[in-house]
Protein backbone atom coordinates (compact mmCIF):
# COMPACT_ATOMS: atom_id res chain seq x y z
CA UNK A 1 0.00 0.00 0.00
CA UNK A 2 1.50 3.56 -0.84
CA UNK A 3 0.41 6.47 1.35
CA UNK A 4 1.69 9.47 -0.05
CA UNK A 5 3.25 12.37 2.75
CA UNK A 6 0.79 15.54 2.57
CA UNK A 7 2.49 18.88 3.93
CA UNK A 8 5.42 20.56 2.76
CA UNK A 9 8.89 18.38 2.50
CA UNK A 10 11.59 20.20 4.57
CA UNK A 11 15.80 19.70 3.29
CA UNK A 12 17.90 18.57 6.42
CA UNK A 13 19.47 22.23 6.68
CA UNK A 14 15.91 23.46 6.73
CA UNK A 15 15.34 21.09 9.47
CA UNK A 16 18.67 22.12 11.26
CA UNK A 17 17.57 25.32 11.28
CA UNK A 18 14.07 25.30 12.15
CA UNK A 19 15.81 23.26 15.64
CA UNK A 20 18.64 25.56 15.83
CA UNK A 21 21.08 22.14 15.74
CA UNK A 22 23.35 21.47 13.20
CA UNK A 23 22.23 19.43 9.96
CA UNK A 24 24.92 16.40 11.43
CA UNK A 25 22.82 16.29 14.56
CA UNK A 26 19.65 15.94 11.95
CA UNK A 27 21.29 13.12 10.34
CA UNK A 28 22.07 11.66 13.77
CA UNK A 29 18.24 11.83 14.40
CA UNK A 30 17.44 10.43 11.24
CA UNK A 31 19.86 7.76 11.47
CA UNK A 32 18.41 6.45 14.68
CA UNK A 33 14.95 6.51 13.47
CA UNK A 34 13.71 9.38 16.01
CA UNK A 35 12.71 11.68 13.07
CA UNK A 36 11.37 9.46 10.12
CA UNK A 37 12.68 10.95 6.52
CA UNK A 38 12.23 9.47 3.02
CA UNK A 39 14.75 9.47 0.21
CA UNK A 40 14.04 11.07 -2.94
CA UNK A 41 15.37 10.70 -6.61
CA UNK A 42 17.79 8.44 -8.42
CA UNK A 43 20.72 6.94 -6.70
CA UNK A 44 21.33 7.65 -3.21
CA UNK A 45 18.49 10.88 -3.76
CA UNK A 46 18.07 13.25 -1.27
CA UNK A 47 16.56 13.14 2.10
CA UNK A 48 13.26 15.08 2.79
CA UNK A 49 11.59 15.41 5.95
CA UNK A 50 8.18 15.76 6.26
CA UNK A 51 6.33 19.19 7.98
CA UNK A 52 4.37 16.30 10.10
CA UNK A 53 7.01 14.07 11.08
CA UNK A 54 8.97 17.14 12.26
CA UNK A 55 5.76 18.40 14.35
CA UNK A 56 5.24 14.53 15.53
CA UNK A 57 8.65 14.96 17.01
CA UNK A 58 8.96 18.47 18.32
CA UNK A 59 5.01 16.86 19.97
CA UNK A 60 6.91 13.57 21.28
CA UNK A 61 10.14 15.51 22.65
CA UNK A 62 8.84 17.89 24.38
CA UNK A 63 9.31 18.59 28.43
CA UNK A 64 7.14 19.43 31.39
CA UNK A 65 8.07 22.29 33.61
CA UNK A 66 10.28 21.20 36.30
CA UNK A 67 8.44 20.96 39.51
CA UNK A 68 10.44 22.09 42.38
CA UNK A 69 8.70 21.14 45.73
CA UNK A 70 11.34 22.54 48.49
CA UNK A 71 12.07 26.31 48.50
CA UNK A 72 14.37 25.70 51.66
CA UNK A 73 17.77 25.91 51.75
CA UNK A 74 19.77 23.33 51.78
CA UNK A 75 20.99 21.87 55.28
CA UNK A 76 25.00 22.87 55.61
CA UNK A 77 26.59 19.54 56.23
CA UNK A 78 28.68 19.82 59.62
CA UNK A 79 32.33 20.61 59.83
CA UNK A 80 34.36 17.20 61.31
CA UNK A 81 34.91 19.94 64.40
CA UNK A 82 31.11 20.33 64.92
CA UNK A 83 30.35 16.39 65.60
CA UNK A 84 30.24 15.56 68.85
CA UNK A 85 32.10 12.61 69.51
CA UNK A 86 31.60 11.85 72.60
CA UNK A 87 28.21 10.54 72.55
Amino acid sequence: MVRFVTGEMLSVKEVAGLLSVSPKTVYALIRSGIIKSHRVGAGRGVIRVSSKQLDTYLQSSESAPAVVENHSKPRRRKRLREIDLEN
